[in-house]
């Protein structure tokens, strides 16, 4: 009844809850604009998908950022650890030298 409805007057009305009308409203809502309305409308579009763009740009670019950041931090993470690594295998090898030291000069006084 209510396709039925639009197709006669060429209307929707706001109660109106059929599938499709919902688009179909839009679409006339348009349409009945003047073309300094349309062209209005169409700017404030046009505006509006340029800002999403910039935001979705400005996210991109501080995630990537961010990203980064996380990755230089686990470098220097990583970098220091080997380094902490490198210090404790020196260690153990002048306790093994010392202790070999140790165990030479109790062979020598025997």
């Amino acid at each position: 009844d209510e396709w039925i409805y639009f197709f006669k007057h060429n209307s929707v009305k706001d109660e109106f809850t059929a599938k499709g009308l919902s688009k179909v409203r839009k679409v006339l809502l348009y349409e009945n604009l003047t073309p300094n309305e349309k062209a209005e409308y169409d700017k404030i579009l046009e505006v509006r998908r340029d800002n999403q763009v910039a935001l979705d740009s400005a996210l991109l670019r501080v995630r990537v950022e961010y990203e980064l950041q996380l990755a230089s931090e686990r470098e220097e993470k990583e970098a220091a650890l080997a380094r902490e690594r490198e210090k404790e295998a020196a260690l153990a090898r002048a306790l093994a030298e010392l202790e070999a030291l140790k165990n030479n000069n109790q062979q020598k006084d025997l």
